[in-house]
């Protein structure tokens, strides 16, 4: 019997996807887990976690060897410094014990080097760099109005935008709810962005008119690794954000939208940009350290009908996903299970 466990920060509450999936792949002679870096004992090499029960199909407690295959689903660039390393050390303890079946996106900054060199993808791309005085100056007077950016962490976490007005520059958060003004010198902005944004890296893009009727949206995208180098979409979906905000997904106060109304002629454009050039998209960004099982891709779609990719998301949530898929979401399930499949047979052949 293959075993499968999934690593969580915390597995006290109900993960509908993680449900499924061990619902999926219990039936067919999978064990399945959920423990947390934290309930592995090093020195005895096993793991005190949850073992699902397919005859009740409900979690319950039990001690356990480490899983044959991990799936990786900890988060955690938010939490304090001295915490994150706790966990990656934890972790480490278990990837060499086992096989992991994703990997961490590095940063963005690390998305956008391994795509901007693809012809097919940089059209794509907004223009990207990473925040100094030459670039926050350069930025601003070609583009007038940019973006910043945490190079590592998601949902919407620490975005600022910065315009360039007429008297003095504007500086506001992600949700567009407080406004600081720094008169018209670039060395007070750039030592106020340095004093108060820059305690880690951060990136610099233009900033896009990505709204309708003042409403920020997005286009998420979930692609599924079927084999080597072979990618699949498994579902998609469009977020509304809150009103004159910047931010569209679910953590920032977005919700699914599954009634958008788009142009005839931007929905007719995006359906072929969709299926011919995500499923590139992970092929680039995957390399001898860094290996996926799955992907969230989120486009924008500007004033213009120009389609921009914002972000890719190496743990994506599936609520968006789910809510387009009108009940038919087994294929969503079961691609782990056929995925480890796959691994075993190669393995034998």
């Amino acid at each position: 019997m293959v075993s499968l466990g999934f690593l969580q920060l915390k597995t006290d509450g109900h993960d509908e996807y993680i449900h499924k999936v061990a619902i999926a792949s219990a039936s067919k002679h999978f064990s399945v887990y959920r423990f947390s870096p934290f309930d592995y004992d090093v020195k005895r090499n096993r793991v005190n976690g949850l073992k699902f029960d397919c005859k009740t199909n409900e979690w319950r407690n039990e001690c356990f060897p480490l899983p044959k295959y991990i799936y990786d689903r900890t988060a955690f660039s938010h939490h304090p410094i001295d915490y994150k390393r706790l966990i990656h050390f934890r972790i480490s303890k278990i990837e060499e014990q086992t096989t992991f079946l994703n990997s961490n996106l590095p940063c963005k900054w690390y998305v956008y080097q391994k795509l901007k060199d693809s012809t097919l993808i940089k059209p794509f791309l907004p223009h990207t760099e990473i925040v100094t005085f030459h670039t926050l100056k350069l930025f601003l007077n070609q583009y007038k109005k940019v973006v910043l950016k945490p190079n590592i962490g998601s949902g919407g976490n620490g975005i600022y935008v910065i315009e360039n007005k007429k008297h003095f520059y504007s500086i506001r958060n992600g949700e567009m709810t407080q406004e600081y003004i720094i008169d018209k010198s670039i060395n007070d902005l750039y030592n106020y962005v340095k004093d108060h944004i820059l305690s880690k890296t951060y990136l610099i893009q233009p900033f896009l008119s990505i709204q309708k009727n003042d409403y920020p949206f997005d286009l998420r995208i979930v692609v599924q690794k079927k084999a080597t180098n072979c990618w699949d979409i498994i579902g998609k979906g469009y977020r509304k954000g809150k009103k004159k905000s910047l931010l569209s997904n679910l953590h920032a106060g977005g919700e699914v939208c599954v009634n958008m109304k788009l142009p005839r002629k931007t929905r007719k454009y995006i359906d072929p940009v969709v299926e011919n050039i995500i499923p590139h998209i992970p092929q680039l960004l995957e390399d001898r350290n860094n290996r996926f099982f799955e992907l969230g891709i989120d486009l924008g779609i500007d004033i213009y009908g120009d389609i921009w990719l914002l972000e890719v998301n190496s743990k994506p949530g599936y609520k968006t996903v789910l809510e387009f898929t009108d009940n038919k979401d087994d294929h969503i399930f079961s691609g782990l299970k056929n995925m480890i499949n796959h691994i075993e047979t190669s393995s034998l052949s």
